[in-house]
């Protein structure tokens, strides 16, 4: 595998991450609107597994738009910060033994 297809795996999971994170966003800011009828409901592991995916970048980015998000993460002890910074950090080491062991090559076809 090229390392552009890595690349493209990365940012598609990175949007996946922001599109979703803004979801929960949105569900966050509204949590207490007796009103609010969402057409379906993002929970905050919903959340996690997208970037689990090759999307932490997406919830760092997410982490740092969103208001909403970095409010209730200060309640939680910085959860969402920390799984977040945890993934990408899982996802580097991936992708440098990937690397590593040329599964991703960094020479053009």
């Amino acid at each position: 595998m090229y390392f552009y297809w890595a690349i493209f795996i990365a940012l598609l999971g990175s949007l996946m991450a922001i599109v979703m994170a803004a979801q929960y966003s949105v569900a966050l800011k509204h949590q207490f609107d007796a009103d609010y009828q969402p057409k379906f409901i993002i929970n905050e592991p919903e959340v996690y597994v997208i970037g689990a995916l090759f999307g932490s970048v997406g919830l760092l980015i997410s982490y740092f738009a969103f208001k909403e998000i970095r409010m209730d993460d200060s309640l939680n002890h910085r959860r969402f910060l920390w799984i977040s910074l945890g993934l990408l950090l899982l996802q580097a080491v991936i992708f440098a033994l990937l690397s590593y062991y040329h599964v991703i090559l960094f020479e053009m076809p």
